[in-house]
């Protein structure tokens, strides 16, 4: 049975003072983490993804590898789903830290509730706000790390991070995902360059295969030395999406002076 995670954040001004709402939950309904977290100055969004940050923060310090996410934040969700794209320069390297984080839970989903029905993380957020600290209601065992308003939503460091370098890998869709598979970011044609970040809109079933395989590559642990990959590489999403991934200073390598 998967763990439960209710998330919320919410800004006073947006951007204002913001703080997010952790409810973590076994599925027998016993509370591991009830807590809020004051962000700093933060947008609504920004203080959504951060709560859900931290949410994904607690999961993987109790080891839980079946995660069930709620949030009331319907942007949130859809962006995360890839039905959504994210436009938003501010927003996107928050999106970018739970898109990664997630890939460190073995199983897990997201879905959009009403707002009345996360009511106990939302008085979390307004608790911090209210008295001006963090306030934690139950806690078994460890939570989340306590985040500077600077680091507020971002994380510290992950296991997918893509080392910087100098060439970088396209990964191009030359087969479109399936809505009904919940994907909504990768049309054919559209092409997303792996450089030292992760691309904001794709789509987290896809992430979840490209981006081992890219940080394969660049770290040079691929099952094949680089100089011998055979460039491109046809990629399959869960999502039905086909990549075909290339690095362009092979292929101008490659090409007769």
């Amino acid at each position: 049975m998967p763990f439960l995670l209710f998330c919320d954040g919410g800004a006073r001004g947006n951007p204002g003072p913001a703080a997010a709402g952790v409810v973590l939950q076994e599925a027998n309904g016993r509370t591991l983490l009830a807590a809020g977290y004051l962000l700093g100055e933060l947008t609504n969004n920004q203080a959504e993804y951060s709560a859900l940050m931290l949410g994904l923060q607690a999961a993987v310090r109790w080891q839980v590898d079946d995660l069930q996410i709620r949030s009331d934040s319907e942007l949130m969700v859809r962006q995360l789903l890839g039905q959504y794209r994210v436009t938003s320069p501010q927003l996107k390297p928050y999106f970018e830290d739970v898109q990664r984080a997630l890939l460190r839970i073995d199983s897990w989903q997201i879905e959009h509730i009403p707002r009345e029905a996360n009511s106990h993380a939302d008085q979390l957020v307004n608790l911090a706000l209210d008295r001006g600290e963090d306030v934690v209601q139950s806690q078994l065992g460890p939570g989340p790390p306590q985040l500077s308003p600077d680091e507020a939503g971002r994380s510290t460091g992950n296991d997918v991070e893509i080392a910087p370098a100098t060439d970088v890998i396209l990964a191009r869709v030359v087969r479109s995902g399936d809505v009904a598979r919940g994907c909504g970011g990768c049309t054919t044609g559209q092409q997303f360059r792996f450089a030292q970040l992760t691309p904001a809109e794709l789509c987290l079933a896809a992430a979840a295969v490209l981006i081992p395989r890219v940080v394969a590559l660049r770290n040079g642990d691929d099952d094949r030395p680089e100089s011998a990959v055979d460039w491109p590489l046809i990629i399959d999403s869960p999502c039905g999406a086909r990549f075909e991934l290339s690095q362009p200073a092979a292929n101008d390598a490659a090409r007769p002076a």
